[in-house]
């Protein structure tokens, strides 16, 4: 494992770096705007992200099947319990799980991260 978070938040027109260890960013470099995320959340409800869908909680192998759309999610993709593998920047591989979705204009994602070594 590379590193492991639950309960980030992110909030609309940001994005943060899966690839940042701890001791680089605590905040996952947490930031507004798209450029150096690996997952970002766009102002009308959509997922920036490299991702394929899969039941919950896989496991790295499950992951590194092939299949990832690099199209992002719809904002009626974007709903509680959905379970992620995603491709960062780096090449790594993390599990993804949207634990809530609150929406609205300045609406937030709360997310479980877990993110495995190259």
């Amino acid at each position: 494992m590379f590193r492991q978070e639950d309960g980030v938040t992110i909030a609309k027109t940001y994005g943060i770096d899966l690839d940042a260890s701890e001791a680089e960013s605590k905040d996952w470099r947490y930031s507004q705007g798209v450029a150096g995320k690996d997952l970002y959340y766009w102002y009308v409800g959509q997922l920036h992200v490299e991702y394929l869908e899969v039941p919950a909680a896989p496991d790295r192998a499950a992951c590194e099947r092939t299949g990832y759309s690099n199209d992002g999610m719809s904002a009626d993709q974007v709903v509680s319990g959905t379970t992620l593998c995603v491709k960062t920047s780096a090449g790594k591989l993390a599990r993804v799980v949207i634990r809530q979705v609150n929406p609205g204009e300045n609406g937030s994602l709360v997310l479980d991260i877990l993110v495995w070594q190259k």
